[in-house]
């Protein structure tokens, strides 16, 4: 376990990368900005406390941190950006607080214990592969402010066999839900559904 100092404001790129014994942080209130591949490759690292002063999780903050088994991304955070918890495959739990904007490319690829992703209605932007061969994601909700959808998003996903999409959806990327079995429904009113 670390416990930063409360004076701590930012973590620095790669200031833990590949800290194989880190089990658990606590990061405090004061720090607002987790640099690019803070805790890469941490690979004993299961739990991770976010406090609600942080608006920024740089590129593959957490990627590869294969014991990590849930997250909660607190509401000061406005995109998820490439790769931040990419092939973290033990993360079976993501809450996504109201406010985040966008989902990075790759964010949360072969997170292969995902079960279910609820994306709040600010979320806006869903990233190219961002949710590709998350092999046990088998419900998505979308909130009502989707917009865009990249290319192979949920791709791979092969226990998602229904998605519902919202009227504000304006673009679905190439191969976004490439997946077998897959039905995808468009519903246009609240009663529809």
């Amino acid at each position: 376990l670390i416990i930063l100092p409360k004076s701590l404001e930012s973590i620095g790129d790669s200031a833990f990368e590949e800290c194989t014994s880190l089990g658990s942080i606590a990061i405090g209130d004061n720090v607002t900005e987790i640099g690019s591949r803070a805790f890469y490759e941490c690979r004993s690292l299961k739990s991770v406390d976010l406090a609600e002063g942080i608006t920024t999780i740089d590129a593959e903050a957490f990627s590869l941190c294969t014991q990590l088994e849930s997250i909660a991304i607190p509401e000061g955070v406005k995109s998820l950006n490439e790769k931040t918890f990419y092939n973290c495959i033990s993360l079976g739990n993501v809450s996504l607080a109201e406010g985040i904007e966008s989902i990075g490319n790759h964010c949360f690829a072969l997170c292969s214990a995902l079960t279910e992703a609820e994306l709040p209605d600010s979320i806006t932007a869903v990233g190219n592969y961002a949710f590709t061969d998350c092999t046990a994601l088998a419900k998505v909700a979308f909130g009502s402010g989707i917009e865009s959808i990249g290319n192979n998003a949920f791709a791979g996903c092969e226990a998602l066999k229904q998605v519902i999409l919202p009227t504000s959806v304006k673009s679905v990327g190439k191969n976004a839900f490439d997946t077998e079995g897959l039905v995808i429904k468009l519903y246009f009113t609240e009663e529809e559904l």
